[in-house]
Order: structure tokens, then C-alpha cells, then sequence
């Protein structure tokens, strides 16, 4: 039975969410609310900026844009059970970027941007090791998708294709989708954010830091970074992000500089 206390959840719940994704012969739309203006315009700035990039455009569906509407060619969805399929394919962009030139990790990131978090909460003194921790770091120049993961990927004539490039970073690394990629399959299977998972010990993360001649830390920070950095370009004023996700960034941010800076020491 509806009461009208129901019927005001179920409203709420239907304004919470930016967008609605359905399918109809051949084509995927995906449908904003007037509240995901914001992150339909990022998605459709993305997919054009990706269809421009070497390492990306063959991955790439384009899209198609009319008021409050994305479309895109509809493709399968690359499923848990498939998930060899999506690990091949990182692994295979993964040895793609090792004879790159590099760059460092720090001038992937708006730092004038994410400085105006301070105000709201972010501790500017973590923000300020952040960068100057991730200048000694370099890593391939390749953009980044920004949120790769499982369910942004999905099977055109058999060939893994992304979607969903609103976090797309024209400055950014694969190596940052990377890891992602992992993250977030641990976070899914843990059922915890990407905040939890990240601080904890991947012998994948071991290994790529190995390759790359650097620490797992540092990687964990320049990916944290890249996480902070993208959802930030999610929201039309910094001021509506809310308070306990700043708590998070910070939480994050604490525990991994403490972690370079005390391995610095003991050096």
C-alpha cells in the first residue's frame, strides 16, 4: 500500500539519481535528470576528447547528444564471469605505455582546483605533500579514462569498448585506470569503498611498482589523487560535495604521506 510517506522516499530516490539508461533497437540512451546536466556535459566532453587520443579513440563508442539524452551504439555487457576478458585487455594497454615518455604524476592533477577544497575541509598541509610527494614520481603520458572499471566496459562485435568518459583526463596515465580497474573489483567483492581498499596490500600493485622502478605507496597516492581530482570535476560547485566524503579524502591522504614520510626516515 503507498502511503505518502513512500511516495516521498521513492521521489526522492528517483531526483538522487542523475541518470537512467535503457535500450532500444541497436542503441543505448542514457537519459539525465535536470540535476546530471553537469555530468552529461562532462560525459560528452570526455567521449570527444578520448576520439581525439591515440591511446584511446579505438575503444572509444562515440556518442550522440540531444537535450537531456546521450546515445551510443548498444553493446554487452562484460559480466564477473568475463572478467579474464577485461584483465587481458589492461594488461595488454598496460604493456602498451612501458616505452611512453613520462611525466611527472603531479601535473596530472588541477591543484589550483582542488586547493579551493581546503575551504570545505580538506587539509591543506596533506594536500601540499600530496604534490610535492607525487613530483618525484613519473608515469607514463597517456590520458586517462578517469573510472575504468568493469561495468564501464562492454563487448562490440567481441572487442571490449568503454563508456562513460566523464572523469576523462587529457594529462592523466593508464597506470591510474590501472589500478582503478583492480580496486575496484576488490572494493565491489568487499562491498567497500574505494578508500578502504586502496590503503590495504595488492601483490598487483607490488608488481607494477617493480616494473615502473618505484613504491606501491606512491602509486596508492597518485591514483588517490586522480580519484579526488575526478570526482571533483563531477559536481557544478565544489561546495556540494559532502562533508564525509572530504573526510574520506582526508583519512586517505593521512594514512598514505605518514606512510612515504615514515619510509623516507627509515631509509
Amino acid at each position: 500500500m503507498l502511503t505518502p510517506k513512500t511516495i516521498v522516499t521513492s521521489f526522492m530516490r528517483l531526483l538522487g539519481c542523475y541518470s537512467y539508461i535503457f535500450h532500444w533497437k541497436g542503441r543505448s540512451y542514457k537519459v539525465f535528470t535536470p540535476f546530471g546536466s553537469v555530468s552529461k556535459k562532462a560525459e560528452l566532453r570526455g567521449n570527444k576528447k578520448a576520439l581525439l587520443s591515440d591511446f584511446w579513440k579505438e575503444h572509444v563508442i562515440e556518442v550522440s547528444s540531444s537535450p537531456l539524452i546521450l546515445a551510443m551504439r548498444k553493446g554487452e555487457p562484460v559480466l564477473l564471469e568475463k572478467v579474464e576478458r577485461a584483465e587481458d585487455f589492461i594488461n595488454y594497454k598496460l604493456q602498451d605505455i612501458m616505452n611512453m615518455p613520462s611525466k611527472k604524476a603531479s601535473l596530472a592533477y588541477n591543484f589550483n582546483r582542488l586547493n579551493k577544497l581546503c575551504v570545505l575541509g580538506l587539509n591543506e598541509e596533506l594536500l601540499k605533500l600530496s604534490e610535492q610527494l607525487l613530483s618525484s614520481l613519473y608515469l607514463p603520458v597517456t590520458a586517462s579514462h578517469g573510472d575504468l572499471h568493469i561495468n564501464n566496459m562492454i563487448l562490440v562485435a567481441d572487442e571490449i569498448m568503454l563508456i562513460d568518459w566523464s572523469m576523462y583526463n587529457p594529462n592523466g596515465s593508464f597506470v591510474n585506470d590501472y589500478i582503478h580497474f583492480y580496486n575496484y573489483l576488490e572494493s565491489h567483492k568487499e562491498n567497500q569503498s574505494w578508500t578502504v581498499t586502496i590503503l590495504k596490500e595488492h601483490e598487483y600493485l607490488k608488481q607494477l611498482a617493480k616494473t615502473l622502478q618505484t613504491t606501491d605507496t606512491l602509486l596508492k597516492l597518485s591514483y588517490s589523487m586522480s580519484r579526488i581530482n575526478g570526482e571533483a570535476g563531477q559536481y557544478s560547485s565544489l561546495r556540494l560535495i559532502p562533508k564525509k566524503q572530504i573526510n574520506k579524502y582526508n583519512h586517505v591522504l593521512f594514512q598514505l604521506v605518514t606512510l612515504i614520510e615514515r619510509s623516507k626516515c627509515l631509509a
